[in-house]
């Protein structure tokens, strides 16, 4: 599916994190969800980094399995597992 196309983002492994498991007073699962939120806008910059100067960020396509690696990684980091 298109992210765009439905206005969610180029990460929808993130976006199904934050519809099911953010919830109020579930500190953890918000933590989980901002940490993989600023991750992934760290995957956009630096995929744009790779691109000529002019090209805007929103139309910048992170590497295929990133959002699933970004919750994967942010799970482990937050969760005091150790990270391979």
């Amino acid at each position: 599916m298109d992210a765009r196309r439905w206005g969610g983002s180029k990460f929808p492994e993130i976006d199904v994190f934050g519809d099911f498991y953010v919830r109020p007073r579930i500190e953890l699962a918000e933590s989980l969800h901002t940490t993989m939120v600023e991750r992934s806008q760290l995957v956009l910059q630096e995929s744009a980094s790779q691109l000529p100067p002019e090209t805007p960020i929103e139309s910048v396509d992170p590497p295929q399995d990133a959002g699933f690696q970004i919750s994967l990684n942010s799970n482990k980091f937050q969760l005091g597992l150790v990270i391979v």
